[in-house]
């Protein structure tokens, strides 16, 4: 029963954050919808490094250490999934809102 509550917790998290993150893409200001998605590329990008000074200070061979390189930049691309999606939600209502001020533009001088 644990394990259903942390994923239940997990699914609302991801929730909330995408709904969180359509709201500041949503606002005039352009810049609030990239918050989210540049906070979770720093915290990849730690990770990143982390992992890499771990595999700096083991003792491994030269075959683990290429293999531990290759794991680390695979957890990496594999954290950065939920960073394009955010980024894609961003893209579109900033898309969205300049294609209403170019057809607001168009419709004013059209009256005029």
């Amino acid at each position: 029963m644990d394990k259903w509550i942390q994923i239940c917790l997990i699914v609302i998290i991801m929730i909330m954050t995408v709904y969180l993150q359509v709201v500041a893409a949503k606002m005039k200001s352009s810049k609030m919808g990239l918050i989210i998605p540049l906070t979770l590329l720093t915290v990849t990008l730690l990770l990143l490094r982390k992992n890499f000074l771990d595999i700096k200070m083991g003792n491994y061979s030269d075959g683990a250490v290429r293999a531990s390189m290759f794991d680390a930049l695979l957890h990496f691309a594999l954290y950065n999934i939920p960073t394009i999606i955010l980024l894609c939600i961003y893209n579109y209502y900033k898309r969205r809102r300049l294609s209403k001020i170019q057809v607001n533009k168009k419709d004013n001088k059209n009256i005029n």
